[in-house]
């Protein structure tokens, strides 16, 4: 169980990824860029522009509604405390989803049929979830990006 949490960190743990500041709305097409502020508000959405000193976003996601609300915000530069650039993808979910049925018909079916008929029923729809989840979580992963100028 320890072997396998230490492989998901490390597969978490992405280094820092180098992106010219006026290069970065074509670095981060089709990507889910997600903005740390100074004052502690995190939002999350479609890089779309950026001047010398400041950046254009379609806010899709924020963590306080009265400061930053959802649409195309421009924003300073200067309150940028972190970026991080996943892309946008669900194959991960359908994937683990799938897995996990598999796992839970096929390994641990046997298992279950000595139990009662509903945890035969139960095992596979619940290994599925979990799988989901592990694809959900590897999906959305990110990884920061570090503006070189």
């Amino acid at each position: 169980m320890r072997t396998l949490l230490l492989v998901f960190l490390v597969s978490r743990a992405w280094a820092a990824e180098p992106v010219s500041w006026a290069r970065s709305p074509e670095a981060f097409v089709g990507s889910l860029v997600t903005v740390q502020l100074n004052t502690g508000t995190r939002i999350a959405g479609h890089w779309t522009s950026v001047t010398l000193d400041e950046f254009t976003m379609k806010v899709e996601q924020t963590s306080n509604k009265k400061a930053i609300r959802k649409g195309l915000r421009t924003i300073p530069r200067s309150a940028i405390s972190e970026v991080r650039v996943a892309p946008r993808r669900v194959t991960g979910r359908h994937f683990g989803r799938a897995a996990g049925f598999t796992v839970g018909f096929m390994f641990l079916y046997p298992l279950a049929t000595k139990a009662s008929s509903y945890a035969v029923l139960a095992l596979p729809v619940a290994t599925a979830i979990v799988g989901n989840a592990l694809g959900q979580a590897y999906d959305e992963r990110s990884g920061p990006v570090v503006f070189v100028d």
